[in-house]
């Protein structure tokens, strides 16, 4: 999908910029007829070291977006999976025939209004069961979707949001590894161009 085809472009970005630092080093060592010194070395270094940085300035700032995003899906979810179980569509509950004394009373909720500030709703069972309930997409818009694809949608969504979280992770332990190979390459190059400097 697209989500798939970014995360490949992100991985070729980064091997790009990565295999810059290798060019440089051989670019280095060129004949002086080339025209090419340590300081221009060092310059492009520099800049895809900087390159670098704004990779990594990227990719922690998804990571705080996507850590922020999980503890509410799971709230979510675990808010849809009890109320499923409240009304007993987890045990089949209605395959007796009839609707219980317990089926007809409404149930009262708990829900978040903001930070720290919380309202208490009655909601009717048997309304609830057949309406399903309301999931906030963002940007404005709320569906209203009945529980069992709720709970499967934010389940799905839950998955999705482990998975990228450990993705972004395994791109910033790349991206640090090529901050870390510059640095080192950036270091030597300077040593280099000191001896060279001495002898």
């Amino acid at each position: 999908g697209d989500r798939w085809r970014k995360h490949e472009e992100t991985r070729e970005l980064l091997s790009f910029f990565f295999s810059t630092s290798c060019l440089l080093l051989f670019f280095l060592f060129l004949p002086t007829s080339q025209g090419r010194t340590a300081d221009d070395a060092i310059r492009e270094l520099n800049a895809a070291h900087a390159a670098y940085r704004r990779v990594e300035a990227s990719l922690q700032a998804k990571r705080a977006r996507l850590l922020a995003k999980l503890p509410e899906i799971s709230r979510a979810r675990a808010a849809v999976a009890a109320l499923r179980e409240s009304l007993g569509e987890e045990e089949g509950s209605e395959e007796g025939g009839g609707e219980s004394d317990a089926g007809r009373r409404p149930t009262d909720l708990d829900f978040c209004v903001a930070e720290q500030v919380y309202s208490r709703a009655r909601v009717d069972r048997r309304r609830l069961r057949e309406g399903g309930v309301a999931l906030w997409l963002g940007a404005g818009v709320s569906v209203e979707y009945p529980l069992p694809e709720a709970q499967a949608l934010l389940e799905a969504n839950e998955a999705a949001a482990k998975r990228n979280i450990k993705s972004n992770g395994e791109d910033l332990d790349f991206v640090r590894d090529c901050i870390t190979t510059t640095q080192v390459s950036i270091s030597r190059v300077y040593n280099w161009d000191m001896a060279v400097g001495k002898g």
